[in-house]
């Protein structure tokens, strides 16, 4: 959203550009031309149509988030989040947040160099998916928390683990962070799919897209360290963020989405000779769904102004809108259902995925555990954070 304005209250209004009013009616026209329909999984091994893949890349939205020096868009995060929110709207699975903003975020913040500029290239026109492998079984997330080990033997070796990698079924390569030895934090390092040492093991999340495992013995990579211990737990933590606001965005196109397929519902639906939009009590249940999700949205434009500032501002912005989607998607799922009854979680019915969907937001890349304790450390509202 282009020039957000704060008033001393930090009450933010958001007005899009022209070029992002023509971005997010490219993104409708898109959707629209050539409706995604309700997901079928058995059709889609690695999660996702690579068919729409191969023509967001063609639209060029893949570029996005590429810098302009480096030949890409350069454009920003709420250029992201207008896709995003589109994509989810119109229950499109792709790997657009997994690869064109987290993984090409973490490549940007590389220093410049060969291994660098090739995958950004590659990044932008869609001929390599990347994903971030960095939750690890101990349960801790976050880049501090690694276990895995890099070894220089003729090479870099990887051993370790890495779980619950998104959109890591199919991916071209892996964005993984490990501790070289004799560092004192992780680095990050570029595991190509192939990487001899390397096994993959694939599921399904609740929503039906793809997850994957990593278990690596002696990984080859392809060339040293992509970020320095110095820096790459900073640099994974701003990318992951920015994933996140993504989400959250994605998440509100799927609460608008259900809400809507609702509304349509009840206004057809008929009990005792009425529809059930005429029933008061059915009127007040949308009307809090609709006041869920104008919360959710305030903030998520709070997360998006608050994306540059420093990073402990950065990070308790991001977490307390992940936990007003959090709480927004349960409601605003659950309440979709209840108002289709049994049919709203059959396959037919696109409630049901969006409620699915929703779930599985509020759980990867940090539950509510993990959010509700970042914010308490980091926000200025609470004792916690107002003391460092």
């Amino acid at each position: 959203m282009n020039a957000p304005r704060a008033d001393e209250d930090d009450q933010v209004e958001f007005n899009l550009s022209d070029e992002q009013r023509m971005l997010r009616d490219s993104a409708l026209r898109m959707l629209q031309a050539k409706p995604v329909g309700l997901p079928n999984w058995a059709a889609a091994p690695a999660g996702f149509d690579p068919a729409r893949w191969a023509e967001v890349a063609e639209l060029g939205w893949l570029a996005l988030m590429v810098p302009a020096d480096d030949d890409g868009l350069g454009g920003s995060l709420a250029d992201a989040a207008i896709l995003a929110e589109e994509f989810g709207r119109g229950l499109l699975p792709a790997p657009f947040i997994s690869s064109a903003v987290l993984a090409t975020g973490i490549v940007a913040a590389a220093p410049a160099g060969d291994v660098r500029s090739g995958l950004l290239g590659e990044l932008a026109a869609g001929t390599k998916r990347l994903a971030l492998a960095t939750d690890e079984p101990s349960g801790a997330s976050g880049a501090e928390s690694v276990e895995t080990i890099a070894v220089q033997d003729d090479g870099w070796r990887l051993t370790g683990r890495k779980i619950l990698v998104i959109d890591g079924v199919g991916a071209d390569g892996f964005l993984v962070t490990a501790v070289p030895t004799g560092a004192d934090g992780p680095a990050v390092f570029y595991l190509p799919a192939t990487a001899e040492g390397l096994r993959i093991r694939s599921y399904r999340f609740l929503d039906g897209r793809t997850v994957a495992d990593l278990i690596m013995e002696g990984a080859v990579c392809e060339g040293g360290p992509l970020i320095d211990p110095n820096a790459a737990t900073d640099d994974v933590e701003a990318a992951l963020d920015a994933a996140r606001v993504a989400m959250a965005a994605e998440a509100q196109g799927l609460m608008e989405r259900a809400i809507a397929d609702t509304r349509e519902y009840v206004g057809q639906r008929k009990q005792f000779g009425r529809t059930l939009a005429e029933f008061q009590s059915i009127r007040h249940r949308l009307a809090d769904m609709f006041v869920e999700s104008q919360n959710s949205r305030a903030m998520l434009f709070r997360a998006l102004h608050h994306a540059d500032a420093a990073p402990a501002v950065r990070a308790a912005a991001v977490s307390a809108t992940m936990l007003a989607v959090a709480r927004a998607g349960e409601m605003i799922g659950g309440q979709a259902i209840q108002l289709h009854g049994g049919i709203g979680m059959t396959e037919e019915y696109a409630v049901g995925h969006c409620y699915k969907r929703l779930r599985v937001i509020a759980m990867i890349w940090g539950d509510r555990h993990f959010h509700m304790q970042r914010y308490r450390r980091l926000s200025p509202l609470t004792r916690e954070g107002a003391g460092q």
